[in-house]
C-alpha cells in the first residue's frame, strides 16, 4: 500500500509543478504589452508656449549639470549652462561656440527638435505654378514642405528639400493653396510649423490675387 502511494506521488508531483509554471508563464505572457504606439502632434505652437518650453529645458539642464559635476569642479556660470535657443532665428555659429566651451558634453545633445522655420513668403508664378521660401532653421537638415487647398485642414507632404527654396509645379489655375513647412533634423526629428500661408494660382491672363495669412 505505501509502495502504491509513493508511486502516486511521484507521478502527481511533477503533474503538479509543471501545471503550475505553465499558470505563470500564461500569467506573465498576459501581463506584459508586446507593443507601444506614440503620437505626436504638429499643431502651430505659440511664441508663449516656445518660451515655456525653453524655460523648462533651461532649468532641467541646470539642474542635471549641478547633480552630475565632479567633485571639486569649479561652480560653472549661468551662461554655460544654458541651453540653445529654439529660436530660429539665432545664430548657429554662436550657439556651436558656446556648446563647444562648456565642460559638459553631455549637454550638447539636450535639443530634441529643430528650428521652425519662419518667413514663408509664397509668390504665383505662373496658373500652375507657385514659388516657396523661407528662413533657415537651427538644426535643420532638410526641411517638409505640405500643402493643402483649404487653411486649417487636409494638409499633405509633397516634397522633402535641402534648401530654402522650392517651386511647386502642376498646379490648377484660379486656384487657392495654403502651405506649411516644418524642419528635420539629421536624426530624423521633425519640427512643429510655423503659420500657414496661403496664395492663388494666376487665372489664364489674368493677375495675380492673394490671400493673406491669418
Amino acid at each position: 500500500m505505501k509502495r502504491k502511494q509513493i508511486i502516486i506521488l511521484s507521478i502527481l508531483l511533477p503533474i503538479a509543478i509543471i501545471s503550475g509554471f505553465s499558470l505563470w508563464l500564461l500569467w506573465e505572457h498576459k501581463s506584459v504589452p508586446k507593443t507601444y504606439s506614440t503620437t505626436r502632434s504638429l499643431m502651430p505652437v505659440s511664441a508663449s508656449t516656445q518660451a515655456t518650453i525653453q524655460q523648462t529645458l533651461n532649468n532641467f539642464w541646470q539642474e542635471y549639470a549641478l547633480q552630475h559635476k565632479p567633485q571639486g569642479e569649479k561652480k560653472d556660470s549661468d551662461s554655460d549652462l544654458k541651453s540653445e535657443s529654439i529660436n530660429p532665428k539665432t545664430n548657429e555659429a554662436e550657439i556651436n561656440s558656446q556648446v563647444k566651451a562648456t565642460t559638459h558634453p553631455e549637454l550638447e545633445t539636450k535639443i530634441l527638435y529643430p528650428g521652425i522655420p519662419e518667413g514663408l513668403v509664397i509668390t504665383p508664378v505662373s496658373s500652375k505654378s507657385i514659388k516657396l521660401s523661407w528662413n533657415p532653421a537651427i538644426y535643420a537638415a532638410t526641411y517638409n514642405v505640405y500643402r493643402s487647398t483649404k487653411h486649417d485642414q487636409g494638409y499633405r507632404k509633397i516634397t522633402n528639400v535641402k534648401s530654402t527654396l522650392f517651386v511647386d509645379t502642376g498646379l490648377n489655375p484660379g486656384t487657392a493653396y495654403f502651405y506649411k513647412i516644418s524642419s528635420v533634423k539629421s536624426t530624423g526629428v521633425e519640427s512643429y510649423f510655423a503659420n500657414p500661408v496661403g496664395t492663388v494660382t494666376n487665372a489664364i491672363d489674368s493677375t495675380v490675387s492673394s490671400i493673406p495669412s491669418r
